[in-house]
């Protein structure tokens, strides 16, 4: 046999190897498909919202934890995202409300993140339209991580329920927040967004008032923002102490107007370290 043909026939024989690990990924990726299927039926008996951030980044890092040599995380990821969205596809098409004034990059990473085949709907108040359609289980919004729509976010049904991008290489602060129907399954990895608006009256935030709510929140700060001259976000490490407790105390300094937690969300996959 010649060189030549010992290379074409290595090369037919590594490629019948990846022609028979195709045949079973795609039986592979039939079987997950029906488990999804019976999966929406559960859903749409107990209510529940189709798009469950924490279970993506449960599958995230799990992924990561396992072995993916060659492959960089990153490339795994897009692999999966891709099954995983085309699996919530089958449960239902999600309506996404996605703030108008988001910039070209962003709106790559939420094209990314869902896929192309549900609905993207731009609106100046995309809150408000998330709001006035409740009921649904499909239903999300996403925000720029900066937006002065953050100051209409109460503690409620609809709240901060995850961020973009889900894996962090060189910062803590999110692109985006997307916000839904809160349901989330509690880790202990958990950020949990803390909003405080101070009073006008007593002056704008001021560098002492940030001071001194962070000291009395006494634990890790994940990352802080303000968002106007009055209100403030601080993103709060999961801790066991009583949250409720927590706001109380804030809310007993003059300064302080309101002070709510208007969002929980399974922490990105952080690969700064």
């Amino acid at each position: 046999m010649t060189e030549k043909n010992k290379q074409n026939s290595d090369l037919d024989r590594l490629r019948e190897d990846l022609n028979n690990l195709d045949d079973q990924l795609k039986e592979l990726i039939k079987k997950r498909a029906e488990i999804a299927k019976n999966i929406s039926v559960i859903k749409e008996d107990s209510n529940l919202p189709i798009y469950q951030p924490s279970r993506e980044l449960e599958i995230l890092k799990r992924l990561y934890n396992d072995d993916h040599h060659p492959l960089n995380i990153q490339l795994v990821w897009n692999i999966w995202r891709s099954i995983i969205n085309a699996n919530t596809a089958i449960q239902a098409q999600l309506d996404i409300y996605i703030e108008n004034n988001i910039e070209l990059a962003k709106r790559e990473l939420i094209l990314n993140n869902f896929g192309s085949q549900n609905n993207l709907i731009e609106n100046e108040h995309p809150l408000e339209l998330l709001a006035k359609q409740n009921n649904k289980n499909n239903q999300i919004a996403v925000i720029n991580s900066n937006s002065p729509l953050i100051e209409h976010i109460e503690e409620g049904s609809i709240n901060i329920i995850s961020v973009l991008p889900l894996i962090n290489f060189d910062s803590n602060n999110p692109s985006l927040y997307i916000l839904g129907k809160r349901n989330h399954l509690n880790t202990d990895e958990d950020i949990f967004i803390l909003k405080v608006v101070t009073d006008l009256s007593d002056g704008p935030l001021s560098k002492n008032k940030i001071n001194e709510i962070s000291e009395i929140i006494n634990q890790d700060i994940d990352y802080m923002q303000q968002i106007s001259e009055q209100s403030i976000l601080f993103a709060l490490r999961y801790k066991k102490i009583d949250y409720d407790d927590l706001v109380i105390k804030i809310k007993s300094k003059k300064y302080i107007k309101t002070a709510a937690m208007i969002g929980q969300y399974a922490a990105p996959l952080d690969l700064r370290r």
